[in-house]
């Protein structure tokens, strides 16, 4: 149960930096678009 629990709460943990990393990248890649054009 603790373990489900800890591994859980670090998977959704671990979405939120990967979530927070892919909305960078793609207002990076939008600017750099965006400068191109």
């Amino acid at each position: 149960m603790w373990l489900n629990l800890l591994a859980y709460r670090y998977f959704c943990s671990c979405n939120g930096i990967v979530n927070l990393y892919l909305k960078c990248f793609q207002t990076f890649i939008n600017r750099h678009q965006f400068n191109k054009d």
